[in-house]
């Protein structure tokens, strides 16, 4: 079977005798020890900061970064032998005002403050370690930032060529692999203003989730026309514990505008994912059945998703992971070697899994578990 053969029939949730074969995310320092080159484009707050001082630096360094991104994002793919692909890793497409050094920038932010973010290069984070004149605590304004996402969303008007990287990356590709696309996001912020004004100013949270929805109602069709067919949406809604909010909320606020992505994605032809951290048994029952969410990614074990009662569950979905990136990080072969054929064993007795990493290759995972990890999922997919 090719790559595309083996997506294909995870989606159409047939047994097969081989599994498709994935990694959820790769830090960069991962992706340049694997790749044996320096600065490996990919990663989390890492990326942001990078593309912060691309922006600074002006549109030709912009332009290069984008192209380095891309480059890396193939390279990998193949060096890895990966089935499902992503090409596109975290942005932050938003020029500082100010570079304080080189590791540090200020931005402006909404209702006339600023925040101040800093890399921590040996952790690949990009945080904020300052910031003033902000919401100040009142979810009332939070008003100017939904009237600019309503704007934001009437304003949008997609184009088939917005995705021709992705177009591209196919072609490239051919038929060893598939590139998933996004696009159709949909999830409240988890930030403290956003999660006090669920209770205090609902009106507000669900009019920032229907300029989501509208966005991702225009970008549907254009995904289509472009060859996008598996669509990653959905957001952070929880930890370890389980959600962020209730599970009233979830369902209240946001089923139903899931349920219309799903339905316009399902006229086209597409695949709806929902994506996020976190222990979610509470909600997955709305997911996979009200809201007719077509896959998951991000089954995470160490959060208590486990693939095996998942998928015995919820026959309908399709479930990427299975493999936790701690174990890759902090254990021994043997205990990686066992992870992976717990997953490829479901995956096979059931069908409907792409088997991986489920989360980031975290920096300081050694170079030799990974090769471990990947030599462990071609032998045994």
């Amino acid at each position: 079977m090719t790559g595309k053969q083996r997506v294909e029939a995870a989606f159409q949730k047939k047994k097969q005798q081989e599994s498709p074969i994935y990694v959820g995310s790769i830090s960069s320092s991962v992706g340049s020890a694997i790749l044996g080159r320096k600065n490996a484009h990919m990663g989390g707050g890492i990326q942001q900061w990078r593309e912060s001082v691309a922006l600074w630096n002006g549109p030709a360094a912009h332009e290069e970064y984008l192209a380095r991104c891309y480059e890396d994002a193939i390279d990998i793919s193949r060096k890895l032998g990966l089935d499902y692909i992503r090409i596109s890793y975290w942005r932050m497409p938003e020029k500082p005002i100010r570079k304080i050094d080189d590791y540090t920038f200020q931005y402006s932010t909404p209702y006339g403050g600023y925040k101040i973010m800093r890399l921590i290069p040996e952790l690949e984070l990009y945080n904020v370690v300052e910031e003033k004149g902000g919401w100040q605590g009142d979810p009332d304004r939070l008003k100017q930032e939904v009237l600019a996402a309503e704007q934001s969303a009437d304003a949008y008007s997609p184009n088939i060529t917005d995705y021709s990287d992705f177009q591209k990356a196919q072609q490239e590709i051919g038929d060893d692999g598939v590139i998933n696309g996004g696009g159709i996001s949909l999830g409240i912020p988890y930030e403290e203003p956003w999660l006090l004004a669920i209770a205090e100013r609902p009106d507000l949270v669900e009019r920032y989730l229907d300029a989501q929805l509208k966005k991702a109602r225009k970008a549907i069709p254009v995904l289509a026309q472009a060859g996008i067919r598996y669509l990653h949406g959905g957001g952070d809604c929880a930890g370890n514990q389980g959600l962020l909010y209730s599970t009233e909320v979830f369902q209240k606020m946001l089923v139903p505008r899931l349920k219309v992505i799903s339905q316009m994605c399902h006229q086209y032809g597409l695949f709806h994912l929902f994506g996020t951290d976190g222990n979610t048994w509470k909600i997955t029952d709305a997911l996979f059945g009200e809201a007719q969410v077509d896959g998951y990614y991000e089954t995470d074990r160490d959060s208590g998703m486990n693939l095996r009662q998942l998928r015995v569950k919820y026959p309908q979905a399709t479930l990427l992971g299975g493999i936790s990136s701690r174990t890759v990080h902090q254990k021994s072969k043997e205990e990686i070697q066992n992870e992976v054929l717990e997953t490829i064993q479901t995956a096979k007795e059931f069908g409907g899994i792409i088997a991986g990493c489920s989360n980031l290759l975290v920096p300081g995972t050694p170079l030799e578990n990974v090769t471990h990890l990947m030599e462990c999922l071609h032998k045994y997919r």
